[in-house]
């Protein structure tokens, strides 16, 4: 949780500072910014990272209507609280322009402290590293969030801004929409965080999300394997890992997107899974499209579909057992007995369960369990008692793990640096970058991970 936030007060001349007054009164975690005039405010917005604003129009000769439509569209991360009269009777139309509150003068210093508050409390987001972009936009979609994501990178930073769960807009330096996601999407060292959307954006992303997390890929690849003279080839075994597994079960949730294609190339959609029969078939909702109206396939027609899960890009053949239309359009394809994956992180990360003891805050202890790890970080998990309250630290902190791996002898106490925070009253998800790691555990580590995915990669071709 962010413990500062700053705060730009756009008040005209003739406001005699009274709102700026009132904030300055609101306490060391309000960083204060002031402007006058329409262009000031654009300077700091563009120049300063802005959680809030304040925009008072009260007295009519300030920022105008025209000039927060401008402003709101420009910059639909930042909030913003309006501060009007009565007699003006804008609300519904600032609403519409965007604003996120509409308060009425006279106000006291306490109720508007009160309104930033709140905002901000229901603005702030998460701040998340070292989590791939295209999982947290697949988490996104799943759980249909509406947010603009400001995502930084060495390569170059940007928006991508999501309604229900789809991105429908994007702006990365010269690049926007598409063309600036697909960027966005394979940039190295990404750090990203979860702020406002007002809604002021149309749609300019067309196309489902997995076609352009899996194009983005597809032209990285080719980028790469051009640039060392190795062809694409070389850059599959470099850096992507491949394998296929076995079991039983399919790693798909119902309501899970999938990228289906026919034998032919004629037809791609993406289609939505409706349900599983493990060991027999898989129930698909194709997209209701035009095109695809009159369009139907004989049984044991061939399908390719792919879909993304925990980082990995996973593909199979299968044949069209049936097609129904009542009550809906429903495709049951058969169940695979082979998945190809496609590992695409640059070091191999495996699940396990590995007791481990986090220590923070000049001696305080947390144990709990590493749920995944690779040689550059891992995954901690625990469960929180009315005993053993939570951490209180934020991303960037540093941190120091205790394990036993098997396979080395004795713990280990580990360096790392938190990327990624989830927590709740009751559970501590920590994702953790490992920080002045030696060649030989590394090594030690990579190993493992390696000789863990090994064994649970079989030879046959039976499928989890």
């Amino acid at each position: 949780m962010k413990t500062t936030y700053s705060i730009l007060v756009i008040e005209d001349r003739y406001g005699l500072d009274t709102i700026t007054n009132f904030c300055k009164q609101y306490g060391d975690d309000l960083s204060l910014k002031v402007a006058a005039t329409f262009s000031e405010a654009v300077q700091t917005l563009k120049n300063a990272s802005i959680d809030l604003a304040i925009i008072d129009i009260s007295s009519g000769y300030g920022l105008q209507t025209e000039d927060l439509q401008r402003l709101t569209y420009k910059f639909p991360s930042v909030p913003c609280i309006a501060l009007t009269r009565k007699e003006q009777r804008l609300e519904d139309p600032l609403l519409r322009l965007g604003i996120a509150a509409c308060l009425t003068l006279p106000i006291s210093s306490a109720g508007l402290e009160a309104a930033v508050r709140s905002l901000l409390d229901e603005t702030t987001r998460a701040k998340i590293q070292g989590l791939p972009l295209y999982s947290l936009l697949q988490m996104l979609e799943n759980d249909k969030i509406t947010c603009s994501l400001r995502v930084t990178a060495p390569m170059g930073n940007g928006y991508i801004y999501v309604d229900q769960g789809r991105p429908i807009a994007a702006e990365s330096g010269d690049l926007l929409h598409e063309e600036a996601l697909s960027a966005m999407l394979v940039r190295d060292g990404t750090f990203m965080e979860i702020r406002h959307y007002n809604g002021q954006r149309r749609r300019e992303i067309h196309k489902p999300l997995m076609p352009i997390i899996m194009e983005a890929f597809r032209l990285k690849d080719e980028k790469i394997g051009a640039s060392t003279n190795e062809g694409p080839q070389a850059l599959r075994t470099g850096f992507f890992f491949q394998h296929s597994y076995g079991g039983n079960r399919l790693a798909l949730e119902t309501g899970s997107p999938v990228t289906v294609e026919d034998e032919d190339g004629e037809a791609k959609m993406v289609c939505t899974v409706a349900g599983t029969v493990a060991n027999h078939s898989l129930i698909l909702l194709p997209p209701d499209l035009p095109q695809q109206a009159e369009r139907r396939w004989g049984k044991g027609s061939s399908f390719t579909v792919k879909y993304m899960y925990m980082g990995e890009l996973c593909t199979f053949k299968s044949e069209l057992i049936q097609e129904i239309d009542d009550p809906c359009h429903l495709l049951f394809l058969g169940y695979p007995k082979t998945v190809q994956i496609d590992e695409m992180r640059r070091a191999t990360r495996i699940t396990t369960f590995v007791p481990a003891v986090l220590e923070y805050q000049n001696g305080y202890k947390l144990t709990g369990s590493i749920n995944d790890i690779s040689c550059l970080g891992c995954l901690f998990y625990s469960r929180i008692t009315a005993a053993t309250p939570l951490p209180t630290f934020d991303i960037g902190y540093h941190v120091r793990i205790r394990c036993e791996l098997p396979g080395l002898q004795g713990s280990r106490l580990i360096p790392a640096v938190a990327r990624n925070i989830r927590k709740s009253e009751t559970d501590l998800h920590l994702g953790l970058l490992f920080t002045g790691l030696s060649p030989k555990l590394r090594q030690l580590i990579d190993t493992y991970a390696a000789d863990i995915q090994e064994q649970r990669t079989p030879s046959s071709t039976q499928h989890s």
